[in-house]
């Protein structure tokens, strides 16, 4: 009978031990999506109207698109088609004139894709592609090819090589976040990607080029949610502070800045990788 009452208390004891540390991530994702939803009610109501303002260089940016797709389907009180009419953007892509680049491809099928809009001519484009200029092209072209549903012999060739770091390879913990986004839900050794990723990891950020930056950062957050990666796990942590904490460091008023000790935010790329990055993490948070 004793033992058996030992049994049932240490049974009692674990049960409350791992409903407590249970509670505490809850608390821990609750905080953090707080911090999201307070950034990005600032980054609404100061500077979301520029992405949509056709006078601005940074006019449908897609990342910013991506981004606003997926907090409407989280259930964010924002709608993509509210903000833009839908024949206001099919017009300006078929008048826009292309150059036929992967990267001009990949962001404006982004956008039409974000919208529930044709993008056949720039899956024609896609298709005239028969070479890739730099490893650099892998990601925006899986991702290409996935959307469009296409299968071909580079395809085979982007498999077969985005993963592989060539000596002299000037690729980096960049290069690494957008791989791993492009391979989302593919069956493929990543540990070269993350070997690129974790020395880099620092307590101000994701350094590139000798220094930590919000771009960078922002491009490995997302893709390590893409990935389904805990960001919270002691292999992605500098001094104990997160990709998260570090990145929210470079916010102001809702906006980036590219370095710590810049003065003036950057609305043409960081802003829009970071506010990317935030609301796929806030998904990975919401899915858990």
């Amino acid at each position: 009978m004793k033992k058996n009452l030992i049994k049932l208390f240490l049974f009692g004891l674990t049960f409350l031990l791992l409903a407590g540390v249970t509670g505490c991530k809850n608390n821990n994702q609750n905080e953090d999506i707080k911090k999201i939803d307070s950034i990005i009610e600032s980054f609404v109501a100061n500077y979301l109207d520029d992405y949509f303002d056709a006078k601005k260089a940074n006019y449908l940016d897609y990342n910013v698109v991506i981004a606003v797709k997926k907090l409407e389907e989280q259930g964010y009180n924002i709608k993509l088609d509210e903000l833009i009419p839908k024949a206001i953007v099919q017009a300006y892509y078929e008048n826009l004139e292309s150059n036929q680049t992967v990267s001009h491809i990949y962001k404006a099928s982004m956008v039409l894709k974000a919208f529930s809009l044709d993008a056949l001519q720039y899956k024609t484009e896609l298709l005239t592609i028969k070479t890739i200029n730099s490893e650099w092209e892998y990601g925006q072209l899986l991702m290409l090819y996935d959307l469009y549903g296409i299968e071909n012999e580079l395809k085979t060739e982007i498999l077969a090589n985005i993963t592989v770091i060539k000596e002299g390879s000037f690729v980096d913990a960049d290069y690494a976040g957008f791989a791993l986004m492009a391979l989302k839900g593919y069956q493929i050794d990543l540990a070269n990607l993350y070997n690129l990723i974790i020395p880099n990891i620092s307590d101000k950020g994701v350094v590139s080029w000798g220094e930590a930056n919000s771009a960078t950062t922002a491009q490995v957050l997302t893709g390590l949610v893409y990935q389904k990666e805990d960001i919270k796990n002691d292999k992605y942590l500098a001094n104990e502070i997160s990709l998260f904490e570090a990145l929210i460091k470079f916010e102001n008023k809702g906006a980036f800045k590219w370095q710590l000790n810049d003065e003036k935010v950057d609305l043409v790329f960081s802003t829009p990788q970071a506010i990317l990055a935030l609301v796929s993490y806030r998904e990975y948070l919401l899915s858990k």
